[in-house]
């Protein structure tokens, strides 16, 4: 199931100990960093996700089933399909490397696609062992339709030049 952000802070409080008092940001990277695991165990199972991330991917994954990662289907940039078990999360947990900068196609249950820049980050405790992962998704999909219309627009204007003749009239 997913958690809003006020049930979120309130487990992250009560697995920690923390009062209230203390800024949901450390508390939130004190826990998941050293004490629990994150969004992922070190199995690559899903154990964590918010409303917005369930959204992105257009599914409800099943915690502790799913493994690494929400999404239906994923795809490379250029549209080849991706095995979940080859897509950042899955290399960030078999590395216990951070993958950055590398784009991806999500393809939702009803078959939209969104292209993200994942953000995969190992979690460690404080022996260093993998405990688990963390994941931010950019959507870039808007950004991609925008480059997508620029480069057809560029395209017709370079064949707009190609037709234009230039006809100086005598005298």
């Amino acid at each position: 199931s997913t958690l809003n952000v006020h049930e979120l802070r309130r487990r992250i409080l009560e697995m920690t100990g923390a009062t209230d008092t203390v800024s949901p940001l450390a508390v939130s990277i004190t826990s998941f960093g050293f004490r629990r695991g994150g969004p992922t165990d070190a199995d690559g199972y899903l154990t964590l996700y918010n409303e917005a991330a369930e959204a992105f991917w257009g599914r409800r994954p099943v915690l502790g089933k799913d493994r690494w990662c929400g999404s239906w289907k994923l795809y490379e940039a250029d549209g080849t399909p991706m095995p979940h078990d080859a897509c950042p999360m899955a290399i960030t947990l078999k590395t216990n490397q951070s993958v950055r900068g590398r784009e991806i196609i999500a393809e939702r249950p009803d078959g939209t696609r969104v292209t993200l820049i994942p953000h995969p980050t190992p979690l460690q405790d404080a022996s260093g062992k993998l405990i688990g992962a963390t994941n931010m998704l950019v959507d870039i999909t808007e950004r991609k339709r925008a480059e997508q219309v620029l480069q057809r627009q560029a395209g017709l204007i370079d064949l707009s030049f190609d037709a234009i003749l230039v006809w100086r009239q005598p005298g």
